[in-house]
């Protein structure tokens, strides 16, 4: 489609057939040309990223950005010129890769990085992934790649003919000598050629392989705690269910639109029935990293997703602790595939008895109605499942109790698939703001179901509920609509709320921030449980004056590490080293960076110095030293017990 680029025939003084015209090849008009797009867009790239993004970035960035551009397409030339079927298909390859890097970076306003790829590639071809990448570019974008790519073969061929005199390249030496100063760029300065950021990219993630590769571990286990188990009768216990909803920003939480409309009015509802935390985290971004933190009660790793790279390490999560307390455990994902993200197969290998997706064993003919988006809408799901939990109930009624885990899907990215019946706040969505505003207002709407199903069971009477997010979203707060960029608060903060109606009394919690890390601890404090385990966060209900410590963690771009230790936030890009120091109450649009402030110097290096934290928690990951094989610690009651 693009051509390949017409070599230009360099007149030698001795012979068209002489040796220097036979080992060399002339300056391809391709690399010109893209090395003059990447230029303009690099120039609006600076202006038009949020913020965060741009630091450290100039105008000789743009200019050294450039440079890299024309030396990888110079070196494609000189590797192909002398086989035109080669040069044809690494010039249709090259522009493809470009194209398709520009297009993520109009949309995002971000470059797209190797870790971002790396770890999301086989999810891309999801059939509702693919559908939201292709809505996302959008068909204006595409179409005008496609236009560029079109005219690209007539321009250029034209410049060919026209051109009177060469400049000529000689083989080895200088493709050698090309690569090694595209390697010194790439290596020395940051930069807004795709391809170049995508190289450095993997670089950074491989520098941080290694420096956690040499951490001391010191201690084995250290997570590990409470070796003796004491545990009570389990009909003394609630059922527990623990909603996730997907992509819940805690923003639009008792907030209404420009036009006075209440995002989430019955969530609104519910607060005053429990426990309600004004500041919480959903310490990293995606669902499968969220899960894993609500479920398994440590921090994400910094390199991978752990239900991928760590499915046959060993942990103890919260549904292993509860199977063993004598739980009857279920995991629902409103999703028709339960292994994306490998979710289902670590739940499942992790303490969940019944692990279950709405797919065709759910799925009927007339709910093809009520599917879009990426899944079955939400109320419908719920339904599907009390259904199936009266089945299981009718197998020894009044006998069981259930730690029932369900993940939402109705307000997932990209939030543009609403039904126009159900959109409740902006009949005609513009912009993505208003997309989701629709998508949580609907999931909102779809919550009154969940609990009317669980409030009209009897044998359920008796139930302990958390709803909260798997994960926040920007929504444009910092000029961002992508949860893979960025660390600013919407990133990570999402709603949490605690029901449990005659044994935890209505309270508003607003000085002390929590996050998923708190949740099994909670749990465990809340039904009594003084068992074996390795969460690392602390119970919400333990008399404490003073706030601890909540991790931060942005896998991409190059990596954001940090933390909260409210009202201060510190983060850090490992990619660059810069560092950012905010105080939340004072500075709610985090537009003020302390970190050169001298005030603060004392606490910026103890934050520095609680990092490491981070890298541990990585280092104890990569080494399978989260959970002992050590059976004497399990040994006795814990084991043993069946209520």
């Amino acid at each position: 489609m693009f051509g390949f680029i017409r070599v230009l025939r360099v007149k030698s003084r001795e012979s068209e057939n002489s040796d220097t015209l036979r080992n060399s090849s002339p300056i391809s008009y391709l690399a010109v040309i893209m090395t003059l797009v990447q230029s303009l867009l690099g120039l609006h790239f600076l202006n038009s990223a949020p913020s965060e993004l741009t630091y450290g970035l100039s105008v000789f960035t743009v200019v050294v950005s450039s440079i890299s551009t024309f030396i990888f397409f110079t070196i494609l030339e000189i590797l192909s010129f002398r086989s035109p079927r080669l040069r044809f298909g690494l010039h249709i390859g090259a522009v493809a890769i470009y194209v398709l890097f520009w297009i993520f970076q109009a949309q995002t306003k971000s470059l797209l990085g190797f870790t971002l790829v790396e770890e999301n590639f086989f999810q891309i071809f999801a059939p509702e992934a693919l559908a939201m990448l292709f809505g996302e570019a959008g068909p204006r974008r595409l179409g005008f790649a496609l236009f560029c790519a079109i005219l690209l073969i007539p321009i250029e061929q034209a410049i060919a003919r026209r051109q009177t005199f060469g400049t000529v390249l000689y083989g080895k030496r200088i493709s050698l000598g090309l690569g090694l100063l595209y390697f010194l760029l790439c290596y020395s300065f940051p930069l807004v050629d795709p391809v170049a950021y995508f190289l450095q990219d993997a670089g950074h993630l491989t520098r941080l392989e290694w420096q956690i590769h040499q951490i001391n571990i010191g201690k084995e286990f250290p997570y590990v705690k409470n070796t003796v188990a004491q545990l009570p009768k389990i009909t003394s216990q609630p059922h527990v269910f623990l909603l996730q909803i997907e992509s819940f920003n805690a923003n639009f939480v008792e907030k209404k639109s420009p036009e006075g409309i209440t995002y989430t009015p019955f969530y609104n509802s519910l607060i005053g029935q429990g426990l309600y935390v004004d500041k919480f985290y959903g310490p990293s971004i995606q669902t499968a990293r969220g899960q894993f933190m609500i479920h398994c009660g440590i921090p994400e790793s910094l390199t991978a997703k752990s239900f991928i790279a760590y499915y046959r390490h060993r942990f103890h999560c919260l549904p292993d602790v509860l199977k063993a307390a004598g739980f009857t455990t279920l995991y629902f994902h409103n999703y028709n595939n339960g292994n994306y993200d490998n979710g289902g197969p670590f739940l499942a290998r992790n303490g969940f008895d019944t692990v279950k997706a709405m797919d065709t064993e759910f799925l009927q003919a007339g709910d093809r109605r009520f599917i879009w988006g990426w899944g079955l809408q939400d109320d419908k799901f719920y339904q599907k499942f009390f259904r199936y939990l009266d089945g299981v109930e009718r197998q020894n009624p009044g006998q069981k109790r259930y730690f029932s885990s369900l993940l939402t899907v109705s307000s997932h990215m990209m939030f543009d698939q609403v039904p126009r019946r159900q959109r409740y706040v902006y009949a005609f969505p513009r912009v993505t703001n208003q997309h989701y505003a629709n998508a949580i207002r609907v999931t909102d709407e779809y919550l009154r179901e969940f609990i009317g199903q669980l409030r009209a069971r009897p044998y359920l009477q008796d139930s302990l509920i958390i709803i909260t997010g798997d994960h926040s979203f920007p929504v444009g707060e910092h000029g961002n609509y992508d949860n893979a960029v960025g660390y600013y608060e919407e990133s990570f903060r999402t709603p949490f709320l605690l029901i449990w109606n005659g044994h935890v009394s209505p309270h508003r919690e607003t000085e002390i921030a929590y996050s998923q890390l708190d949740i099994a601890p909670t749990l465990l404090h809340l039904l009594h449980l003084e068992v074996p385990n390795h969460f690392a966060g602390i119970s919400m209900f333990e008399k404490q004056s003073t706030q601890h410590v909540i991790p931060l963690i942005q896998p991409y771009g190059g990596i954001y590490v940090g933390n909260v230790l409210y009202p201060f936030k510190y983060i850090k890009h490992l990619a660059s080293g810069k560092e950012f120091l905010y105080n939340l109450a004072a500075d709610k649009n985090e537009a003020f960076n302390l970190i050169d402030s001298p005030n603060f110097s004392g606490m910026i290096e103890e934050r520095r110095q609680s990092l490491k934290t981070l890298f541990l928690n990585q280092a104890l990951l990569n080494k399978d030293q989260i959970w002992p094989t050590n059976l004497e610690l399990v040994k006795g009651p814990y084991a043993n017990h069946n209520g």
